[in-house]
């Protein structure tokens, strides 16, 4: 099924024919998972959809109790749950609070009339992610697409807590784009909040806040071999204007010398984006880090931050899904353009990449403008869209359907057929060079999406250039297994862009080497 959807009890030493089923979760639109608060009070059950949470509890003392219903299941509805001093803390996002809202409320009624208000909805700022210690309560928010996190104190000795929070220090970071998140939290006494922080020039970073005094400090540098210095690197953050007036955010990294070496004027660049399921491609170094070799050899890389993604809100994410969902690829085509007329690049080294569903997204964006691009990466592409989503016995169609529509709804049939990358290829379009990847073992997106639309494109378009298929037959949604199969796979992409502008026999730059 692909689905966990069973949670059961097993006493360590018992037989497991003897394990009792505690859940049992029969709607193939829910994925379970069972996690415990950090204050180990309580064991939790969390059933979600796409759209959608319930939340059961135990008290961890007692683990052969009754599991009890506390967040009960509301369409539209999603909670994340956590524990202190006897009440419980959750985040809520409702039809009401698009961008969510942190309460708190007694642990046996968290809903009920005792509820109280701690950092109230903001339709600016999107509450992503919150940390609970004894003395602190830490809050992630994105605040106009940048994550920002605020430390509120909270005395260990109060078993209740202030409503709303006060007095939440926010925390600077010198990158104009990142990415920002929670890390491994310590001690629960620990007044330490530990932050994993990284931009496109900042290696993976673990920083320590002790939130009693204030001070910051660095713990740990993730090591990047080859004689990388982050000094080399200049990170950017960009707006462009879509179609319809809409401001999309784009970050970018590029080696300042090698640009001023080449008069400034237009470089090779590979866009990425993604631009679903609300997910957000931060500024993170992982991209940087897989990209060294085009970064090195002159290229810029950017990120377009496009709608149906979560960056700027609950509201951008909706904005580019269902009926909206040409919006994502507008503002890719508006992202483009606007590195085309800055000066970044031009169309002759401008390249495409997106991975599953940014593989719908390059496919819809090169039938939209396919002479915006020089080349374009489609990995594991979600491309046949309207005969994906009709068959229900796919693994993941069910669930998706809150992401896509149902095409047995005439409207949603329609909006899905307005984008279907494979259904909308322009007939003898000049499409750029492209390579389309897939897995023999995706349980995901079937290794046939890709086949079948590198075999329509040749049959119907007229590419500028080669139209390539590399269906991995020892992959599934990923790579193989192991860090150097990875390895290969990103070589061989980073090869077909190099080929594609005419750089694959440049050196590296002598100063990164």
């Amino acid at each position: 099924m692909d689905r966990p959807h069973k949670v059961w009890r097993h006493t360590i030493g018992d037989d497991p024919a003897r394990d009792a089923c505690v859940w049992h979760e029969e709607d193939e639109a829910f994925y379970v998972h069972v996690s415990r608060t950090r204050d180990d009070a309580l064991l939790l059950i969390q059933a979600d959809s796409a759209l959608t949470t319930e939340v059961a509890a135990l008290d961890a003392a007692t683990p052969r109790g009754q599991w009890r219903v506390l967040f009960p299941r509301v369409h539209d509805t999603q909670y994340e749950v956590g524990h202190r001093g006897g009440q419980l803390v959750y985040s809520v996002r409702d039809a009401a609070r698009p961008n969510s809202e942190l309460l708190a409320g007694p642990a046996d009624d968290p809903l009920g009339p005792a509820a109280r208000v701690l950092v109230p909805h903001s339709p600016s700022e999107k509450i992503e992610d919150f940390v609970i210690a004894a003395s602190f309560i830490a809050v992630f928010k994105r605040v106009d697409g940048l994550q920002q996190c605020f430390a509120y104190k909270a005395g260990a000795a109060c078993p209740t807590l202030p409503a709303p929070l006060k007095k939440g220090s926010r925390i600077a970071f010198p990158d104009p784009s990142y990415e920002l998140g929670a890390g491994p939290q310590g001690d629960w006494e620990s007044p330490v909040l530990r932050l994993a922080y990284s931009s496109l020039a900042t290696p993976a970073s673990t920083l320590d806040l002790d939130t009693s005094t204030g001070r910051q400090a660095t713990k740990r540098v993730a090591p990047v071999l080859g004689g990388f210095d982050p000094a080399n690197y200049k990170c950017e953050r960009l707006w462009a204007a879509s179609a319809d007036g809409t401001r999309v955010p784009i970050s970018l990294v590029y080696r300042p010398d090698l640009r001023d070496a080449g008069g400034g004027g237009p470089q090779p660049l590979l866009l990425n984006a993604y631009g679903a399921y609300e997910a957000c491609s931060d500024a993170a170094f992982g991209y940087t880090q897989n990209r060294l070799p085009l970064l090195d050899r002159g290229f810029a890389f950017a990120i377009a931050h496009a709608r149906g993604g979560g960056e700027l809100g609950r509201a951008w994410y909706e904005d580019g899904k269902f009926g909206n969902k040409a919006n994502t690829f507008a503002d890719v085509v508006a992202a483009g353009h606007f590195l085309v007329e800055a000066g970044w690049t031009s169309p002759d080294v401008l390249c495409l990449e997106g991975r599953s569903a940014g593989g719908l997204m390059v496919g819809a964006t090169l039938n939209a403008a396919p002479t915006l691009f020089r080349a374009a990466i489609a990995g594991v592409p979600f491309v046949d869209v309207l005969s994906t989503m009709a068959d229900d016995s796919l693994p993941l169609t069910v669930i998706e359907k809150e992401e896509w529509g149902d095409p047995a709804d005439p409207a949603a049939y329609a909006a899905m057929a307005a984008y279907s990358p494979i259904d909308c290829i322009v007939p003898g379009g000049a499409y750029p060079a492209i390579l389309a990847t897939g897995g023999l073992h995706d349980p995901r997106v079937g290794y046939w999406e890709p086949a079948k639309w590198v075999a329509t494109l040749r049959a119907k378009a007229q590419p500028r250039g080669p139209v390539l298929l590399k269906i991995d037959t020892g992959a599934g949604h990923f790579s193989k297994s192991g860090r150097f199969a990875v390895l290969t796979e990103k070589a061989m992409e980073l090869a077909f862009v190099l080929k594609a502008v005419g750089r694959l026999g440049e050196k590296k730059a002598a100063a990164a080497v």
